[in-house]
């Protein structure tokens, strides 16, 4: 799977669609007023979505970008759909609060899992008797 050549590709695009849906989200679903100021909270956590997609890419750890990629989308399911409903601001915090928690775990699921491949790897490969050459 040739992550690495796609990790720009793939880290712009998640950066992308988090700046996306959180607009939509926030300036349509809930209807606020558009504001400078969210737009660049948005931007930022596009960028930092951007960049934990792409470190995955770009090292080749597909099960690590999977994971975190389901803990995404799962997060702004969650988001969306508490905007979605009319509801008091606490609840649209909870919301937002509880998207961000998903998508933390994700990224640490997603870590933890590619180490424990990589010690899996490493304990596979025996190391070979000098003696025995």
């Amino acid at each position: 799977m040739p992550l690495r050549k796609y990790s720009l590709f793939i880290g712009l695009l998640v950066m992308v669609s988090t700046i996306a849906l959180m607009s939509h989200g926030i300036f349509n679903l809930s209807q606020r007023a558009f504001e400078w100021n969210l737009m660049y909270s948005y931007i930022l956590l596009g960028l930092i979505h951007g960049v934990i997609a792409l470190g995955f890419a770009y090292f080749k750890k597909a099960i690590g970008l999977i994971i975190y990629f389901l803990g995404y989308v799962g997060g702004f399911i969650v988001l969306l759909d508490a905007l979605a409903k009319p509801n008091e601001g606490f609840l649209q915090l909870a919301a937002l609060f509880s998207a961000f928690i998903i998508m933390i775990i994700a990224v640490f699921a997603g870590i933890i899992v590619e180490l424990f491949i990589a010690l899996a790897k490493k304990k596979k490969k025996k190391p070979e008797d000098p003696h025995l050459s």
